[in-house]
């Protein structure tokens, strides 16, 4: 019976969290077309306002904050899933001893954080193009 409850409070929920999210997505669109601004437009700006702080911190910066800290964590939680369960590294052998169970989380983390400083190194050239694109009035060729 609990369970019952709770999947109902937790489907309750759920609706309140998903009406209130459309409510407030038509209020921003009324707002938008007020202002005569796309959601592209919003977009942008939010990218713009971002992208110049990065930019004013460097590269490197970037890539290690962002690309090795950031999504080296999410990507260390996708190889350690799918190296579990494509079952190259067993679960057993992970829980018999607390060390293989640190190893296989560093080893991960490391090649979690190595990937996303590459991901965001190659980012950065496309990123700081779309910025001057965005930002400069006077650019003749737009590609």
């Amino acid at each position: 019976m609990s369970i019952e409850i709770t999947r109902s409070i937790g489907t309750l929920l759920f609706l309140a969290a998903l009406t209130e999210r459309r409510k407030t997505w038509t209020i921003k669109q009324y707002q938008l077309k007020n202002k005569g601004l796309t959601e592209e437009d919003i977009h942008n700006i939010r990218f713009v306002k971002k992208w110049q702080e990065i930019r004013e911190k460097g590269i490197w910066r970037y890539c290690i904050n962002d690309g090795g800290i950031i999504l080296g964590a999410y990507l260390w939680l996708i190889i350690s899933i799918l190296l579990i369960a494509t079952s190259i590294i067993k679960l057993q052998t992970l829980v018999d001893d607390p060390g293989n169970m640190f190893g296989f989380i560093g080893y991960n983390y490391i090649a979690g954080a190595i990937i996303g400083v590459i991901i965001n190194r190659v980012l950065w050239p496309y990123n700081q193009r779309k910025f001057i694109r965005l930002t400069d009035p006077l650019l003749i060729n737009h590609s």
